[in-house]
């Protein structure tokens, strides 16, 4: 599901310690909020397009074709 830890430390290794403690003492919310997004983003993803290409092509980075 969702490794809480191992996105709070990626996230201060990124420098991002301030999102980090926010996400570490704000996690129960965290993860309501992100379920909910989650599926509302399932129910509106087009078919022909994975999960991993909609991300990398949401955040910027590069998508690989399949």
């Amino acid at each position: 599901m969702f490794d809480s830890t191992c996105v709070i430390l990626a996230m201060r290794d990124l420098g991002y310690t301030l999102q980090a403690d926010w996400l570490n003492s704000h996690l129960d919310n965290y993860l309501d909020i992100l379920i909910d997004e989650y599926h509302q983003w399932m129910e509106q993803s087009p078919s022909n397009e994975s999960l991993t290409q909609r991300v990398a092509r949401e955040t910027g980075l590069e998508v690989v074709e399949d």
